[in-house]
Formats: C-alpha cells, sequence, structure tokens
C-alpha cells in the first residue's frame, strides 16, 4: 500500500513538472561566462563594457555565434532610433553560424523587423518555433511583427501567448511594452515595465526605458525619478542622464539643466551635442562669455576641420544637416557677442557666415539683426532687401525693413513699407 502510494506522489511529481514545461519556457541563459557577464552589462546599461568584450571576442575567435546575436541586442536596446547595419550583419551572421537556436534565430527576426523587412522576419521567426513552439521571446517578438504586417489577430494571439509562457522576462516585457506603445494603450504598456521592475528591481536598462515611457507620456517628473535611480544603479549611465537633461532644458531649468551637462561631460563625453544646449542654458541664463565658450566648441566638434579650411572652403562640402546646424551655431554665438557689445566681432562672424553661405535668408536676416545693433543701419537695410528679393510676401522682412528705415529718418518710406506688411498679414501670410 505504501509503496503505492509512494508510486502515486512520484508519478503526480513528474506529471506536474511537465505540466509546468508546457507552460512555461525556461529562463535563458548564455553558458560562456564571458557572454553572461555581458547579458548583465546590458541590463545595467554598461553598453560600452558589454560591446568591448563582444568585439573583442569577435575580433579574436571569430565568434562565437552568440557574440555576433549579443553586438545585435546591445545596439537594440541602447539606441532610440532603430538599429545600425552592423548590429543587423551581426544577427544575421549569428543565424547563419547556429541555425539550430531559438533564441539566436528569434533575434536575427527582431532584427528584420528593425530593418522594416517583415515577411523575411516572419519566416524565420516560424523556423524558431519550428526548434521551440514554447519560447515566449519568439511569441513577442512574432507578435511585433505580425503587428507591423497588420495581422492584428495574429500579433494579439501571440503576444497574450508570450506574456503566458513568461510574464518575468525582460525581453519580453519591453517588445510587449513596445507593442501596446503603438496600439495607445498606456495601461498595459505601464504595466509591462511595471512588471520588469518588479522581477529586475536592480536593472539600471528597465528603470531607464520606464523612464523613455514616463517621459513620452508628458509625465516628466516620474521620468526624472526614473532616471535618477537609473543613475544610483550605474552612476556613468549615459543615457538616463541625457533623458533628465533633456527634459529640466525643455522645462526652461536652465541653471540645472547647465549643471546636469557639466557632470555629464565630466563623466561621459564631450561634444557638440553637450556644448550646444549647454550654451543655450548659459545664453539663457544671460551669461554671455560661458555660451560664446560653449558655442565655439560645439563648432569644432561639429567639424573638426574647421580651423585648417576655414568656413567658406569647408561650407562647399558640407552636408546639409551640417550646413544647416554650423549657420544656426553661429548665428546663436554671434548674437552673443552682440550682448556683451563686441560688434566688431559679431560682424565679422556674420560675414564670414554670409560669404559660407551666400543668399541663406537665417544668415541673412541674423546679420541684418547685429549690424542693426550694432547701429550700422545702413548695411543692415542692404540685407533686408537682399531678404526681400528673394520672397516680397513675407511680412518679418518688410518690418525689419520699415524699422530701419524709421532709425534713419525715413518715416514716410518705413509707413509705405509697413502698409504692405499689413496687408500680408491680413491675406494670411
Amino acid at each position: 500500500m505504501k509503496q503505492s502510494l509512494k508510486k502515486r506522489l512520484w508519478l503526480l511529481f513528474f506529471i506536474t513538472i511537465a505540466s509546468l514545461n508546457a507552460h512555461y519556457a525556461p529562463v535563458w541563459s548564455y553558458s560562456d561566462p564571458e557572454l553572461a557577464k555581458v547579458d548583465k552589462y546590458i541590463d545595467s546599461g554598461q553598453t560600452y563594457e558589454a560591446a568591448a568584450i563582444v568585439r573583442k571576442m569577435i575580433e579574436e575567435k571569430k565568434g562565437p555565434a552568440e557574440a555576433f546575436e549579443l553586438y545585435s541586442l546591445i545596439m537594440f536596446f541602447d539606441s532610440a532610433h532603430g538599429v545600425d547595419e552592423r548590429a543587423f550583419a551581426c544577427a544575421r551572421d549569428a543565424a547563419r553560424m547556429k541555425p539550430t537556436s531559438t533564441h539566436i534565430l528569434a533575434t536575427f527576426a527582431l532584427m528584420l523587423c528593425e530593418k522594416k523587412k517583415y515577411e523575411e522576419g516572419i519566416k524565420i521567426i516560424k523556423r524558431a518555433f519550428d526548434l521551440n513552439p514554447k519560447d515566449a521571446r519568439a511569441h513577442a517578438i512574432a507578435a511585433y511583427l505580425y503587428k507591423k504586417v497588420e495581422d492584428i489577430p495574429a500579433a494579439n494571439s501571440q503576444m497574450e501567448e508570450a506574456l503566458k509562457l513568461d510574464s518575468k522576462s525582460r525581453d519580453v516585457n519591453y517588445l510587449a511594452a513596445k507593442f501596446y506603445w503603438e496600439e495607445i494603450e498606456g495601461n498595459k504598456v505601464e504595466d509591462c515595465y511595471k512588471r520588469w521592475l518588479k522581477h529586475q528591481p536592480n536593472s539600471a536598462l528597465a528603470h531607464f526605458k520606464t523612464a523613455c515611457y514616463y517621459k513620452d507620456s508628458g509625465r516628466n517628473e516620474e521620468a526624472i525619478s526614473e532616471c535618477k535611480k537609473a543613475i544610483a544603479l550605474n552612476d556613468k549611465y549615459m543615457l538616463p542622464r541625457l533623458i533628465w537633461q533633456q527634459i529640466v532644458f525643455k522645462q526652461k531649468r536652465y541653471k540645472e539643466a547647465a549643471e546636469l551637462y557639466t557632470s555629464f561631460m565630466k563623466m561621459c563625453y564631450q561634444n557638440q551635442t553637450t556644448y550646444w544646449p549647454r550654451a543655450e542654458c548659459y545664453a539663457a541664463l544671460n551669461e554671455p562669455q560661458k555660451a560664446i565658450d560653449d558655442f565655439t566648441k560645439a563648432i569644432n566638434y561639429l567639424s573638426p576641420s574647421l580651423a585648417k579650411e576655414g568656413l567658406v572652403k569647408l561650407g562647399k562640402h558640407m552636408n546639409k544637416h551640417e550646413k544647416k546646424d554650423q549657420i544656426k551655431l553661429w548665428s546663436e554665438r554671434a548674437q552673443q557677442y552682440t550682448k556683451l557689445k563686441n560688434h566688431k566681432k559679431a560682424i565679422e562672424d556674420m560675414n564670414l557666415v554670409a560669404a559660407a553661405f551666400p543668399n541663406n535668408p537665417s544668415v541673412l536676416y541674423v546679420r541684418a539683426k547685429t549690424f542693426e545693433a550694432a547701429k550700422q543701419y545702413a548695411e543692415a537695410l542692404k540685407d533686408a532687401n537682399q531678404l526681400i528679393a528673394l520672397d516680397t510676401d513675407v511680412s518679418q522682412w518688410l518690418r525689419l525693413k520699415a524699422d530701419l528705415l524709421k532709425k534713419m529718418g525715413r518715416e514716410q518710406e518705413a509707413k509705405d513699407v509697413v502698409k504692405r506688411a499689413d496687408t500680408l498679414e491680413w491675406n494670411g501670410k
């Protein structure tokens, strides 16, 4: 009797285990200690350390496949603007090296999705399901793919299955949050981040991604709180610092923003993306010399060969974005020189920008205002007339000309120009 009861208890135990395995995929982990360390670095926001290990493994060993896969995942979690070609290529190479790994195939499918190759991604994720139909992460990626091809019933079904199989997973919760965000289902998105934080309270990445969600939802103070938690876990984590800085800058808390940019530059890096906003903070705080110093550094970081080649020569070879940024930086710096009443330097700068980018309306307008501040009204009027020659239907330029004519004592001409500006504005121009 006792023997029979013992057998029944063992049988019940095995049935229970089998049932659990049918519903819950095992937690994924990398067997190689170095790769496991990389995965932990991803959680802690130590992107550079993670990437350094993976790059070394790839260069020295030409593998393993998991190293290639992890590189693409580092880029996926670190970037707000999608994965680059190298991340995609690494995921593809990993899938070629180890086509029997559900995890690697699912990652490749995710990269295909990020590159908007949805149909190819669906084919790959089906191969992953052939290997393991109970992989929660694969189901979450499938949901993301089906959503992109507008198969909403399949997408919802896949995401429900993913969360049923493993609601504790970092990847599942993050993908579910992105999935529901696109559906504008705020409560479900927040639930995903809360679950992630509940199961990984010491994940700086989880706190950072939650901060991004709060920021995008307009819940700025909650976003800052999550940024602080991420930084407390990893003092050198750059991304939450950037989010925090962006929020306070947008809220016009310029003193706090300037202090944050300063501490960020000491810990992380310095380039135009840090010096430029700090310069604008100093400008708003009426500290023109500090603003000039930072605008100058931003100008030189943006175009490193500027000192050697000069703006006029270099301007011919700039792409559209670099040209636009340089015009804005030089113009903002000139305005700070004007604040210091260093009209000579302000005019010199704007003359150089006008020579590099002739007939640019933004440049002509700022130079006209620079001449006006220096009381060189005749020179300012030349720029105002040049602007009007470019487009006669801009009331702002007509009003600039009218103001200059008044200061030159040409009242009647000024009145005629004001009438033209009024007419344009009445007509909605």
